[in-house]
C-alpha cells in the first residue's frame, strides 16, 4: 500500500476542491482561501513528484504518468463530465428559481434520462465493436457540448418539451458514451496486472470533475450576477463556462482520434506490405 501518496493525494486533492467551492461564498479576497489554493497546488506537485520518482508501488502506475494518450483520454473525460456537473447544478437552478418549478416537478423532468440513457447505453453496445472507443469519446464530447449550448440558450418562458427535452435527450448520449469509451481505452494502455483500475479511475475522475468545476461555474456567477440582483445572468455565465470546457473536451477528443487513426492506418499498411512480401 502507498500510504505516502495516499495521505498525500487526498490531502491534495480535498483541498483543491474546497477552495474551488467556498471560494465563491466566502470570497476569494480572503488570505485563508488564498493560501489553502497554494497549500494544494503544492501538496499535489509533491504527490506527482513523489509517484514518478520515490514511490515503491505507486498510488497510479508510472504508465499512467508518463502517458500522454492516458492523459489526453482523462482530460477529456474531466472537461465533459465537468461541463455536465455545472449543467445538473444550474439546470435545477433555473427551474426552481427562474421557471418557478415545484421540486416536484422539477425532480419529475429528469424522466428523460432514465428512457434515452437506457438508449445510449444499448446503441454504444451494438455500436462499440463497429466503431473504435476514441471515435465514441469524440462523440460523446459533441453531445456534451450540444447539450450545454442547447440548455444555454434555452428561452425562459418555453414549454418542458421543446428546448428542455432535447437538452436532456442529447446529454443522454454525452453520458452513456464517455464512461464506457474511456474505460476501455484506459484498460487498454494498462498492463493486464492493472486494467482493473481503469474503471476506478475513470469513475473517479467523473465524480471529481463534476464538483471541481462546478466551483469554478459558481465564481463566474458570482462575477456577472450583478450582486446577486440577476440570477438569470448569472446562470447564463456558469453555463457559457460549461459550454466552454466541453468544447475543449471536443478539441483534446478530436486530437486523440486523428492521432489513433493515424496509427492504426499505417499499422494497417505495414502489414499489408508483410502480408505481400510473404
Amino acid at each position: 500500500m502507498d500510504w505516502t501518496g495516499s495521505v498525500l493525494a487526498v490531502i491534495g486533492l480535498i483541498l483543491l476542491n474546497f477552495v474551488w467551492n467556498q471560494g465563491p461564498l466566502v470570497g476569494w479576497g480572503k488570505a485563508c482561501i488564498i493560501v489553502l489554493l497554494i497549500v494544494s497546488i503544492v501538496i499535489l506537485a509533491i504527490f506527482v513528484l513523489y509517484e514518478l520518482r520515490r514511490a515503491v508501488i505507486p498510488l497510479l502506475p508510472r504508465e499512467i504518468m508518463k502517458s500522454r494518450p492516458m492523459l489526453m483520454v482523462l482530460l477529456a473525460l474531466f472537461l465533459g463530465w465537468g461541463s455536465f456537473g455545472i449543467f445538473s447544478f444550474y439546470y435545477f437552478a433555473f427551474l426552481l428559481n427562474i421557471r418557478k418549478y415545484n421540486v416536484l416537478w422539477a425532480g419529475g423532468t429528469y424522466f428523460m434520462f432514465a428512457i434515452w440513457g437506457m438508449i445510449a447505453a444499448l446503441v454504444v453496445g451494438f455500436t462499440i465493436r463497429r466503431s473504435t472507443a476514441p471515435i465514441i469519446l469524440f462523440l460523446s464530447m459533441l453531445a456534451f457540448t450540444a447539450g450545454n449550448v442547447m440548455f444555454a440558450v434555452t428561452p425562459v418562458h418555453e414549454t418542458y418539451f421543446r428546448m428542455n427535452l432535447g437538452t436532456m435527450i442529447v446529454l443522454s448520449f454525452g453520458m452513456d458514451m464517455s464512461f464506457p469509451a474511456s474505460s476501455i481505452m484506459l484498460s487498454d494502455f494498462l498492463p493486464m496486472q492493472y486494467q482493473g483500475m481503469a474503471g476506478s479511475l475513470a469513475y473517479t475522475m467523473v465524480n471529481y470533475s463534476m464538483s471541481l468545476c462546478l466551483g469554478m461555474a459558481t465564481t463566474v456567477e458570482k462575477q456577472v450576477n450583478d450582486s446577486g440582483k440577476n440570477l438569470l445572468k448569472g446562470y447564463r455565465g456558469a453555463e457559457y463556462l460549461s459550454v466552454g470546457l466541453a468544447g475543449l473536451g471536443i478539441v483534446v477528443a478530436l486530437i486523440f482520434m486523428i492521432e489513433n487513426l493515424w496509427i492504426e492506418r499505417n499499422e494497417n499498411l505495414e502489414r499489408s506490405k508483410e502480408e505481400n512480401l510473404s
